[in-house]
């Protein structure tokens, strides 16, 4: 062959090839496979063979039923020609990813990783030494009898080898398989940033005026390390870049309480790491709000929030997700225009499942404080530098998606830190603010998030 294609078609029963001649040169097969039935199509070269081949494989997608299922595409009598996948070095078969390898002087599809490994014989332990009684030798002559303590047998307890324990082979997931898990962390995740948005400009509600209407913008980059979801496999961790836009208003009701509502657009590109691919996932929200706040410093906010998530991989995919939250908080005064505000939130998170996703629940709190110093100006100007720092924990209900017959778990994004810088700035009826957000966990981190807002009120 001399850079030469051969296709098996893929609309009739699997196919041999049987070249009963030489195999030399380079070229490329086009072949189809089955690795549910471990059935594909096949060549077979009955001469010598060298040179570089590549192959395309088409697979039916059906999850294979059997162990370590594989195929043999490639049959040739020394094995000396090298056959590789054309684009990519994996195929995805149903939940998992399966390679080409090398088998004697053949060529297999195989899940390697997935392979059953050899437990190490037991190790028989030794029997107990145990020393023989000594026994006594009658005395002749005429004494008092002596009383002989027997000899309790001394037993030598002998502690075995440790015997190593073999982990299981982590099986390689499919891109199917890995997105559906990792989209479905990063919609968690999306959906809660979106909240604390929200929350972030109540908190610096505390105004004397009867109306408001707002603007925020928020930029930012999570990145969410590979995590466990099946005994045998790994996702593949994901970095997600979202953008997100927010407009409400409110107006003062009574001396002490406020309504608003507001409406909001996200969208974030998520990259799954390696070989995996990119995503993306699409939001817009709807949400009322009220707020409480009395002469003594004491606030109260709730908010519920409806989203409509678009999330997209292989396939697009819609969901309906609701949010409701209450945080409570205190600004305290101090001299010299200091004030700390501790404050708490509790947050529940509910996105829709499909027939292969479980309904995704998640529990959200935080706790922390914020210490800002108030400057005036002449001119009218004030302005507020501050530092926020909190702890945020986080828990879901085990949500679960599906690939045929296996079950994934969904990560958890779980607990961290965060710590922000501000400013707000104010003159007359306009008021501005921008902020740097980092956050750290041991699964997610938010490696940098930008929020500039913008309040008019009269």
């Amino acid at each position: 062959m001399a850079n030469s294609t051969t296709t098996f078609q893929s609309d009739k029963a699997f196919q041999t090839l049987t070249i009963s001649k030489d195999l030399i040169g380079n070229g490329h097969f086009d072949l189809n496979t089955d690795l549910a039935n471990q059935q594909s199509d096949k060549i077979i070269v009955q001469g010598e063979d060298s040179g570089n081949f590549t192959l395309g494989i088409q697979d039916s997608g059906n999850e294979p039923q059997a162990a370590n299922g594989k195929v043999t595409l490639v049959e040739t009598q020394t094995g000396q020609a090298q056959f590789s996948l054309k684009d990519r070095d994996y195929v995805d078969a149903g939940a998992y990813r399966y390679r080409l390898s090398q088998d004697g002087t053949n060529w297999i599809l195989s899940n390697r990783a997935g392979e059953t490994n050899t437990q190490p014989d037991p190790v028989s332990e030794p029997e107990p030494q145990v020393e023989q009684p000594v026994a006594e030798t009658p005395v002749e002559e005429t004494v008092s009898p002596v009383v002989v303590t027997p000899v309790i047998p001394a037993i030598v307890e002998t502690i075995p080898d440790d015997i190593p324990t073999e982990q299981p082979a982590m099986k390689a997931l499919s891109e199917k398989s890995n997105a559906l898990v990792s989209l479905r962390q990063a919609q968690g995740l999306l959906i809660s940033q979106n909240l604390q948005g929200v929350h972030q400009r109540l908190g610096e509600l505390k105004t004397d005026k009867n109306s408001n209407v707002w603007v925020k913008n928020v930029n930012g980059r999570h990145k969410a390390k590979s995590q466990a979801v099946s005994a045998d496999s790994r996702s593949s961790g994901f970095e997600m870049d979202y953008h997100n836009l927010q407009i409400g208003a409110d107006r003062a009701v009574s001396e002490n309480v406020r309504l608003g509502g507001f409406v909001g657009s996200s969208r974030a590109d998520v990259d799954f790491n390696g070989e995996y691919g990119k995503g993306k996932l699409r939001s817009q929200a709807v949400g009322l709000y009220a707020t409480f706040a009395n002469a003594d410093g004491w606030y109260v906010d709730n908010v519920v929030k409806y989203e409509r998530l678009t999330s997209q991989a292989s396939e697009k995919r819609k969901y309906h997700a609701v949010s409701l939250s209450n945080e409570i908080g205190k600004r305290m005064i101090f001299g010299q225009n200091w004030t700390l505000t501790p404050q708490a939130q509790l947050a529940y998170h509910t996105i829709a499942g499909k027939d292969d996703e479980k309904r995704l629940n998640l529990f959200t709190a935080r706790t922390g404080f914020r210490l800002a110093k108030g400057f005036e100006f002449a001119n009218g100007w004030v302005v507020q530098p501050y530092a926020e720092v909190n702890g945020i924990a986080e828990r879901s209900n085990n949500a679960k998606v599906r690939v045929n017959q296996y079950l994934f778990d969904v990560p958890e994004s779980k607990g961290r830190l965060q710590a922000a810088l501000g400013l707000n700035a104010g003159n007359g009826s306009h008021r501005i603010g921008i902020e740097v957000v980092q956050t750290h966990g041991n699964q997610v981190r938010q490696l940098l998030a930008a929020i500039v807002n913008y309040r008019y009120q009269w």
